[in-house]
């Protein structure tokens, strides 16, 4: 299909082989590589910030092993003056439901979401950020809050919207 997938709040990958004007998620993506500070100028600053959207795209969206991707972020500085990538609910649900299908262990979403955490280039939906915070926050320190199980994992997917504005109930 010729429609952004960000443009359905599907997906935070757009679609797109080359950036185009009257998208919305590339409109995004370039103002977020021109403007993420005056540290990173210059050819070889692009180059960072493009390597670390690309980075953290990848942990949101588990392109590789959490262990693999968590190494990757970690290397990059966690502030920033704006948000490079955005957490939305279905990210969130995504690892949950890879936890429930036994496909990531408790110690991989927790690697994955400690990864996440306090990094100040992640923003978060404005319509769930404090939801998608919460959420992040259990699953990043589940011996601070409940330890991550069967249970604990189909409560928060309760919790989350399976759909645009629609709470998975």
């Amino acid at each position: 299909s010729d429609v952004c997938s960000s443009d359905l709040l599907l997906s935070s990958d757009c679609q797109h082989p080359v950036q185009r004007m009257d998208c919305r998620y590339c409109e995004r993506v370039r103002q977020r590589l021109f403007f993420v500070g005056a540290e990173n100028s210059g050819a070889i600053g692009l180059k960072r910030r493009i390597t670390r959207t690309s980075d953290l795209l990848s942990l949101l969206e588990l392109k590789d092993a959490p262990s693999v991707l968590a190494a990757r972020v970690q290397e990059h500085t966690w502030d920033s003056a704006v948000d490079l990538v955005h957490l939305y609910p279905f990210h969130l649900r995504r690892v949950l439901e890879g936890y429930v299908n036994g496909n990531l262990s408790a110690k991989d979403v927790e690697l994955w979401a400690n990864a996440l955490e306090c990094r100040e280039d992640v923003g978060f939906s404005a319509s769930y950020e404090q939801l998608c915070r919460a959420v992040l926050h259990a699953l990043a320190n589940p011996l601070l809050t409940t330890p991550l199980s069967q249970s604990s994992a189909q409560h928060w997917l309760s919790q989350l919207p399976n759909e645009i504005g629609r709470a998975h109930v």
